[in-house]
């Protein structure tokens, strides 16, 4: 869940608050490409707006299918966005259609922008006052002369991912022995079959839960002992 920090959630909460505005980034770097900064305003001079001292230039876009849900997988929201001159074909043409490109939504309110955005400035300006949601473009959903549409995901629910990027197991350890995942460098303690040794060519870690209580070590113990050892099936 996004947190609101305490001045912005004041702002939004008043009788009269000031403009609320998404200002969009899309990051092309995975695919070789570059990252762009656009939204829908201009500030007050009609310039680009500027957010911690970066220029997120006029571009028409919109979200559409945005919510909240409390079960099953993150709302997938799309995003339109303008294909002028053929702008976004030719970015899709070059880049896997932008597929797995990261997004990154930054919601302000006019109040706390960067000075630079007024004609006489801005003492309230605060650049930590802002909400930053982050998506992954999953798919291109629909691509016209006029306008390109994007499916966004949550990158923990794009498409292969593990969370947390590993198999969890409850009862086995995958870290090295004595390796800095391990973290254990005291004496020698007990065989891989639990018995005690004292002789350090001997000392050899189960990979257990049973191995790190031998050593006192089971706060770096790599499996997952709050899952059920057996299948849910």
């Amino acid at each position: 869940m996004n947190t609101i920090p305490s001045q912005m959630l004041s702002e939004l909460t008043r009788t009269e608050p000031s403009a609320r505005i998404d200002l969009w980034e899309a990051d092309l770097t995975a695919t070789g490409g570059k990252r762009y900064f656009f939204c829908n305003e201009q500030n007050e001079l009609g310039k680009a707006v500027i957010w911690q001292k970066r220029r997120y230039r006029p571009y028409p876009v919109r979200v559409e299918e945005c919510g909240m849900s409390g079960r099953g997988p993150a709302t997938r929201p799309s995003v339109v966005v303008s294909n002028l001159y053929g702008i976004v074909t030719g970015l899709a043409e070059a880049h896997q259609s932008l597929v797995g490109a990261a997004v990154i939504r930054r919601t302000v309110c006019a109040r706390f922008l960067d000075a630079e955005n007024f004609r006489r400035g801005n003492p309230d300006t605060d650049p930590q006052q802002e909400v930053v949601s982050r998506y992954v473009i999953e798919q291109l959903a629909e691509l016209t002369s006029l306008t390109a549409r994007f499916i966004l995901a949550v990158p923990t629910e794009t498409e292969g991912l593990l969370c947390p990027g590993r198999i969890m197991l409850s009862d086995l350890c995958p870290w090295e022995y004595r390796s800095a995942d391990c973290g254990y460098t005291g004496p020698a303690i007990a065989d891989s079959n639990g018995q005690p040794v004292k002789d350090a060519a001997q000392d050899h870690c189960g990979n257990c839960a049973a191995g790190c209580r031998l050593r006192h070590n089971t706060g770096r113990f790599g499996g997952f002992l709050s899952l059920n050892t057996y299948s849910a099936e």
